[in-house]
């Protein structure tokens, strides 16, 4: 996405309250049109009040007005400040809740596939972190822009009506700091990514190690001591980053409050100069005074918009991590037309007639009623596939794993598997290991569904074995089986992304298997 397709997104999140913003931008008009008030009127108090070019004193009756109004600007201002304050916080707030309710909305709609395969930590940090991180973008960026852009703007003109010359020699630098904050930008928003990467990694970590499973895991392998490495080696990279974050820039924004402090020397360096001259053309008092003030009024909005232009930089780094959860399309949308039901009619039961089911001693269930059916089944489900198997008159099992990243797969295997198992699994290419490990994995656990007896009897009742045209397959170790009915144990074939395997105990060896896909 590029920066002007990005710019205009965000503009639309502003769109429903355009007549906020109309009334902020009123009051940044009037607001910046007082500030400059103010200051050609300190040269009048100066010119025209204290010292008066043809002499004779202070000029009260000129005074008491100037005076009068230079009182009520700042109090003027000070009430606008505040609605403006009141009405920016309203509508950045405002945005947020929209961002954060879109967003959230949108991730409900997403398939369970992206959730089995995007840590649940990931997923926190973007609507927490990267949302709560453009939260000051939103609520006072866009307002201080304008209300910077028009004092400066104000201000300069009113500058050039007081004196050009000091005017070009007040502001020669500033296009130069203008190109380098934009190198700085470009750096900050690198290093704000890098650190809300960081961030969702740490939200990870602890999302996976201190839930009840993940600790359980970690107490039963002993991997306390290998988590706790892997959290402190991310922390040290946070604090890292954000250091790197926090200073980028940080001497170049001190050199131009510098310059900028030093400008009215420099102005009074010419001021002095023209009048030791005998100069024709000097500067007034009270235009020297308006002029630094004006100067002075420059350094705040300057320095805020190129911080400005530095922050918005890197706060597209947030928007885009954003956008980037907003753009997915979900698996599963309605169909065109699709039937609209009413929530108070639909009563969410299935009702089955004369079907009963009863349960093994481990918990299987079977079809107990009609007693003639013989149907036994299995269910298995990982992601977004779901696997039923069913035969009659023997029992089967059926299991499917998705290949994913698995934590503490290499400790399950040592502990689980038997030697020949895992050398099976570590003499595969690094790339493959993973789904080895399932493959076998799924073996056991399909052995054990249909034993009735589950994954624990049949971690060690399942021997893997590699075939001559390296295809794996099982055989059950340890119990006695008829010949003519010996276990059957054979993977499935789902692709790249699934492996699955299926169990049959007690039927022929010569019976025939079929598998109906129900896409």
């Amino acid at each position: 996405m590029n920066d002007g397709r990005l710019g205009r997104r965000i503009a639309r999140l502003f769109v429903p309250y355009r007549p906020q913003l109309g009334s902020i931008m009123v009051i940044i008009l009037v607001t910046s049109a007082l500030s400059v008030a103010s200051a050609l009127l300190v040269r009048q108090v100066f010119d025209e009040a204290l010292f008066p070019e043809g002499g004779g004193g202070v000029d009260l009756d000129r005074l008491y007005p100037l005076v009068a109004v230079l009182v009520a600007i700042p109090l003027v201002s000070g009430i606008l400040n505040v609605i403006q304050t009141y009405l920016t916080n309203v509508v950045g707030n405002r945005v947020m809740r929209d961002l954060r309710d879109r967003l959230y909305a949108h991730l409900q709609r997403l398939s369970l596939a992206f959730f089995t395969s995007t840590r649940t930590g990931e997923v926190q940090s973007r609507l927490a972190n990267d949302v709560g991180g453009v939260q000051t973008t939103i609520t006072t960026t866009a307002s201080s822009v304008v209300s910077n852009v028009v004092t400066v703007g104000s201000s300069i003109v009113a500058m050039l009506v007081l004196s050009v010359p000091l005017t070009v020699l007040s502001l020669i630098l500033v296009p130069v700091f203008v190109v380098v904050s934009n190198r700085v930008g470009k750096r900050r928003r690198d290093a704000r990514r890098e650190t809300q990467v960081s961030l969702a990694e740490m939200s990870a970590i602890t999302q996976e190690t201190l839930s009840a499973s993940g600790i359980l895991l970690a107490k039963v392998f002993g991997g306390q001591r290998r988590e706790e490495a892997r959290y402190a080696a991310e922390n040290a990279r946070q604090v890292e980053v954000q250091v790197r974050q926090a200073m980028v820039g940080r001497s170049f924004f001190a050199l131009t409050q510098a310059f900028f402090g030093i400008s009215p020397a420099l102005l009074y360096l010419v001021a002095g100069l023209q009048l030791h001259g005998g100069s024709a053309n000097a500067i007034s008092a009270g235009t020297l005074v308006a002029f630094t003030t004006l100067q002075t009024r420059l350094l705040f909005p300057i320095n805020q918009l190129l911080q400005v232009s530095v922050d918005v930089r890197s706060s597209t780094a947030l928007f885009r991590r954003v956008f980037e959860y907003m753009d997915l399309t979900p698996a599963i949308v309605d169909a065109p037309g699709a039937l609209v039901l009413d929530p108070q009619r639909v009563v969410g039961r299935v009702e089955l007639e004369r079907v009963r089911f009863r349960y093994g001693p481990r918990g299987k269930p079977a079809v107990a009623c009609p007693a003639d059916s013989g149907l036994r089944f299995s269910v298995t489900h990982s992601s977004e596939l779901a696997l039923i198997a069913c035969t009659t008159q023997a029992d089967i099992g059926v299991d499917v794993e998705q290949v994913r990243e698995l934590p503490f797969w290499l400790d399950v295997a040592r502990r689980y598997f038997s030697e020949k198992e895992l050398a099976l699994v570590e003499a595969q290419p690094l790339a493959d290991r993973i789904r080895c490990f399932l493959q076998i994995w799924t073996f056991k656990e399909a052995y054990g569904k249909a034993l009735g007896e589950g994954v624990g009897t049949a971690l060690h009742g399942v021997r893997s074995f590699t075939g001559a045209n390296g295809k794996l397959f099982a055989i059950a170790h340890g119990r006695v089986h008829t010949m003519a009915h010996a276990p059957r144990i054979e993977s499935l074939a789902l692709g790249d992304e699934y492996v699955a395997a299926y169990s049959i105990v007690g039927m022929p060896v010569a019976a025939s298997v079929r598998v109906l896909d129900a896409a």
